[in-house]
């Protein structure tokens, strides 16, 4: 209860209540991981990195296997700048993942890392383990997504014909027609230049959001079509409709302030996204707002 009620009460704003309820969490079960795990989350939320990095190795003193505090500390090795830690760490949350689904998820996590390295090379290889591997234990919808994310790598690697492979093979196992993997075409399609095919599944895409509830993903969609044909105006417009809390909004948005020539607006933006404190590893889109803004 305490945990939910942490989480809860940060996430409509009142920090210190949340504070204050995830360190009663911690004096309540004082010998289990999660709660120091959860308090190193809070912290790091916060900005106090090496005070979350003290948490998340108290979670680990309590088990060592507890996964989950490696992903907080490859999280705040990221923030701080050591990225050489980062590999490491997530291959021990690898190590003690608790099923395979979780183990085999963890080693996307580690493409993504890569992917904000800007190591696509690495992060592919990774991929394609998690795409094999998820295959051959039937985990559909982590197939289905490595594959989306390895059909955006190679497009962003300029490997236009592997695109098509990549997209056919998640459709396969996922479907062709769904919001997901028709966000993904876009956002690949788009990369390779390709923009009749990325428009197409960008309106089916909108066709889908308001049943399917990706309206963010759809004006994103829509919003870096309109910036490739250089209409600023109308990609703001559709930026100015998606929630404003999205990484990849937020990306996009500092693209459209650095074209209007709102400067310290655009580098505002970039900043946020590239030092976004609740991102996780886990998080597919955070790699490809990072790429964008890196342009910039």
């Amino acid at each position: 209860v305490q945990n939910i009620l942490a989480y809860t009460l940060w996430n409509t704003g009142d920090h210190d209540g949340g504070m204050k309820a995830v360190r009663k969490y911690v004096e309540l079960v004082p010998d289990h991981p999660n709660p120091y795990d959860s308090y190193g989350e809070l912290l790091q939320w916060d900005g106090r990195f090496e005070d979350a990095a003290t948490q998340y190795r108290n979670a680990v003193q309590r088990d060592q296997a507890f996964n989950a505090a490696y992903f907080g500390l490859a999280e705040i090795a990221r923030l701080t700048g050591r990225t050489s830690d980062i590999p490491g760490l997530i291959e021990q949350g690898i190590q003690y993942a608790p099923t395979t689904q979780a183990r085999i998820n963890a080693r996307r996590a580690l493409a993504n890392h890569y992917l904000m390295q800007g190591k696509r090379n690495a992060a592919m290889t990774e991929l394609a383990t998690v795409a094999e591997e998820a295959a051959a234990n039937d985990i559909d919808w982590l197939t289905t997504l490595a594959h989306q994310q390895l059909a955006l790598a190679a497009a962003m690697s300029g490997r236009g014909a592997a695109v098509d492979t990549h997209l056919q093979a998640a459709a396969d196992v996922g479907g062709a027609d769904t919001p997901a993997q028709h966000a993904w075409a876009t956002w690949a399609y788009a990369a390779v230049g390709n923009l009749d095919k990325a428009r197409t599944h960008a309106q089916q895409l909108e066709g889908k959001a308001d049943a399917a509830n990706w309206k963010t993903a759809s004006r994103a969609a829509n919003a870096l079509l309109q910036l490739h044909e250089n209409n600023t105006a109308q990609a703001l417009y559709q930026l100015e409709q998606a929630d404003p809390a999205n990484i990849v909004v937020r990306a996009l948005l500092a693209d459209c302030y650095q074209r209007m020539g709102r400067k310290a607006e655009a580098r505002t933006l970039k900043d946020e996204v590239m030092n976004d404190r609740t991102v996780s590893f886990f998080n597919s889109m955070a790699p490809i707002a990072m790429a964008h803004v890196s342009k910039l």
